[in-house]
């Protein structure tokens, strides 16, 4: 869709809720104008647009039901077969119940090994199912230091016939659901691609490298200076993934930084697709959402012969703003 039409959400009040209560939603961002409804969770609530405290957004009353799956419920806008990009409402789970926090890699192709980083997964048995609900053996169990806090980790192996999805962690005192785990092919670490940026902070723990390594937990932050929004930066920063030969490009996905959660974010920005002559097959510009700045642009019409893709800073927080990854994906 056109992000000039097309609503961009930034963040939604509350962000956590109970189940078994009613919250009254508010769908905060741009682009929102009447005919535009509340999904949630896959369902479309009565909506009312109107003047919120940072503009117009749109206002529901949900009731979450005692029984709702608590963690990660998926939030957005639709119109017709247009819909917005998604932010996440989270249901508060049981006491001693599992978390997930993070996936790391947060895509991967069947029979690659991924981890789960949250919480609880040690003091009880989790059981991990997939987007159909099927259990995936956990292959290994541990603890690790993610974005400087220690956290549990469970190892799985993807399905190979395993869609995109939801993956949910399960103990005797509850569940909890994340985010959308995406199967596929991220061409930024297919063979031959590259990547280039306007300047990187160092040549080691934030360089170019970590902004597309398909880690979530480092992240690339442009040379102590650089930014789109201080009157005294001289470079715009921009980042740049090229391919080996021309690819079909079906959505382009961001992760905001983990490592400092506020301060160094890039808050707006252009994404842009490129052919192999340099020219733009396409370009728009982009708010990226709190509370992580994670933001999925999927292309109702896939667009082939892109040679690269590149992201530019409309607006930052700092002096060298920084993102984790920039991913690539085809068609689904």
């Amino acid at each position: 869709g056109d992000p000039s039409t097309l609503p961009q959400l930034t963040f939604l009040l509350p962000a956590v809720a109970v189940a078994g209560t009613n919250v009254v939603l508010e769908v905060h961002g741009r682009n929102i104008t009447a005919g535009w409804t509340i999904a949630f969770d896959g369902a479309s609530v009565a909506t009312t647009i109107g003047a919120l405290s940072d503009g117009t957004g749109a206002t529901a009353t949900v009731t979450l039901a005692s029984s709702i799956a608590t963690g990660q419920v998926p939030v957005w806008l639709g119109s017709g077969t247009q819909r917005s990009n998604t932010l996440y409402l989270t249901v508060t789970p049981a006491a001693g119940a599992p978390t997930i926090v993070d996936y790391t890699p947060d895509n991967a192709l069947p029979g690659a090994t991924i981890s789960i980083i949250g919480t609880n997964f040690a003091t009880e048995s989790v059981t991990i199912r997939d987007p159909l609900g099927r259990v995936i053996p956990v292959v290994a169990t541990s603890t690790t230091t993610w974005v400087g806090v220690t956290r549990d980790r469970v190892d799985i192996v993807i399905p190979a016939d395993m869609p995109s999805g939801v993956l949910t962690a399960t103990n005797s005192l509850g569940s909890y659901r994340g985010r959308i785990f995406n199967v596929g092919q991220n061409l930024a670490r297919a063979t031959g691609a590259i990547a280039t940026s306007s300047t990187q902070y160092n040549a080691t723990n934030w360089s170019t490298v970590s902004g597309w390594d398909n880690n979530l937990q480092t992240s690339w932050f442009s040379a102590n200076g650089d930014c789109a929004t201080s009157v005294s930066c001289t470079t715009i920063p921009f980042f740049q993934v090229g391919f080996a030969s021309p690819q079909v490009v079906g959505r382009i996905a961001m992760r905001g930084n983990r490592e400092y959660m506020s301060g160094y974010d890039f808050l707006e920005g252009w994404f842009e697709v490129i052919d192999a002559n340099g020219a733009t097959l396409w370009k728009a510009a982009y708010l990226l959402p709190q509370p992580d700045r994670d933001l999925d642009i999927v292309f109702r019409v896939p667009i082939a012969g892109a040679a690269a893709v590149r992201f530019t800073s409309i607006a930052d927080e700092s002096i060298e703003p920084g993102f984790s990854e920039l991913e690539v994906f085809g068609p689904p």
